[in-house]
């Protein structure tokens, strides 16, 4: 929504709305409200994940009786971290691509207005891509609350 919003141009950054007299922001209104949406989403699928690691051990236990908790955290560990390095890699080559430029020693760095439109044509459609995948990775989890509560009834 944020790319469709603002990288088209309907609506400008500068627009306002007038409410009883006062103007307010609708450009900063709309941008607030919808990376608020988009936070929400990661908040989601973050901690999905982790519970995607919990359920892995939890099963493992119920299936061999041998706790791995430690295991699996050290390799969820191990793949977070690599992430975020190829996350901040790909971030300072996908700079470069779009023609940002930062000056060493200089306090103020004017950008080209093409590098602005393809900043936020790099965040608000790349963000937005990655959590879609991440999300199709998730969609079809065969593991079920109820599915895991069958295991336990049957293990204990």
């Amino acid at each position: 929504m944020l790319a469709l919003l603002f990288l088209t141009g309907f609506v400008s950054p500068e627009a306002a709305w007038s409410v009883g007299g006062q103007d307010i922001p609708a450009g900063l209104s709309l941008f607030v409200a919808f990376h608020a949406g988009y936070w929400l989403g990661m908040g989601i699928l973050l901690p999905n994940a982790t519970a995607m690691m919990a359920d892995a051990a939890e099963i493992n236990y119920l299936q061999t009786g041998i706790k791995k908790d430690g295991g699996y955290s050290s390799v969820f560990s191990v793949a977070s971290r690599l992430a975020f390095a190829i996350g901040l890699i790909a971030s300072g080559y996908g700079l470069r691509f779009i023609g940002y430029r930062a000056l060493p020693g200089s306090d103020v760095v004017v950008q080209t207005p093409l590098a602005i439109w393809r900043l936020g044509m790099l965040t608000f459609a790349g963000g937005g891509l990655m959590c879609l995948l991440a999300l199709l990775t998730i969609w079809k989890y065969p593991v079920t609350r109820d599915q895991l509560e069958a295991m336990r009834a049957e293990t204990v």
